[in-house]
């Protein structure tokens, strides 16, 4: 019965996900036009613009990730708060241990992306690698067109859209939802490094999927340290806003250049000191008093 209860959560969560991504899509393409008309812009100019693609992509995260999760409570008759484990850390020193870990990380997740990105496929496979590979060209100029900004509204707007709702929104969906019903049905490590994958999947990026995968499961074993959804929530916010504000001092000033190469190439000692750095802090938070939340 528990397996078969666990089957069907896992049911509801994919088709609120799906429907409620559908549903949320054909909205914003039929709202569109009224707000190009309000802003006095051809649909066709509006429609190709980079205002019209971020509003797709904070409709898609909250509809996607988001709502999912707080439907899939309400109609089991549980609470939002107990299922996705609402609970508050009183640790100071948690707080400040997850986000020390996430930037002593970066020169080393960069390092990896960088590895990953030069892996090829097989010969045998070399159509589906051009694919790939032409897909993620086009999705990293799409990023940087969304964090080259040029002012402190379309920094903000950033912030909003790549580091608070999709740190709120995938956490709830990822390691609320998805690595708790694993959870039920088999090993925890097995339960949280299962999500990773599929948490890496979903971006549908390969040459980012073996660092995005380190982090799902660095977020997963977070969320069982700390027994509170918050601490993934706070490391995955402090990934992304790194990022974020990466991306806006390159746009804008010629001297921080350097911070896209951070762990590769010359500065690759950085990701051997970051890693071991980020070990000794992994080693501490895990002893950090469960019993802090509340």
């Amino acid at each position: 019965m528990r397996t078969n209860k666990v089957g069907i959560q896992g049911l509801l969560l994919i088709a609120f996900s799906l429907l409620l991504t559908v549903t949320g899509t054909l909205l914003w393409v039929w709202i569109s036009p009224f707000i190009a008309a309000v802003m006095r812009i051809p649909v066709v100019s509006w429609t190709g613009s980079l205002n019209y693609l971020k509003g797709l992509q904070l409709v898609s995260s909250v509809t996607m990730f988001l709502l999912p999760p707080v439907l899939l409570a309400y109609v089991l008759g549980q609470k939002v708060s107990s299922m996705l484990q609402f609970h508050r850390v009183k640790s100071v020193t948690f707080w400040l241990l997850v986000i020390v870990s996430m930037l002593v990380a970066q020169p080393f997740i960069n390092w990896l992306g960088d590895w990953n990105s030069r892996l090829s496929l097989p010969v045998w496979l070399s159509g589906v690698e051009h694919l790939m590979k032409s897909m993620e060209q086009q999705n990293e100029t799409l990023v940087n067109r969304f964090l080259a900004v040029h002012s402190m509204q379309g920094l903000f707007f950033n912030v909003l859209l790549v580091a608070v709702i999709p740190a709120f929104a995938e956490e709830f969906f990822f390691r609320g939802v998805v690595q708790r019903l694993f959870a039920k049905k088999m090993n925890i490590h097995l339960a949280i490094w299962l999500t990773a994958f599929i948490f890496s999947a979903v971006h549908v990026e390969f040459y980012g999927f073996v660092p995005r995968m380190l982090l799902g499961a660095y977020l997963g074993y977070l969320l069982v340290w700390s027994g509170s959804i918050w601490m993934p929530v706070l490391a995955h916010f402090v990934n992304n806003f790194l990022g974020v504000l990466t991306g806006y001092w390159v746009a804008n000033y010629s001297g921080y250049s350097y911070l896209d190469h951070i762990g590769i190439g010359h500065f690759a000692w950085l990701s051997v000191v970051g890693v071991l750095l980020f070990a000794v802090l992994v080693w501490f938070i895990p002893k950090q008093n469960k019993n802090n939340c509340v």
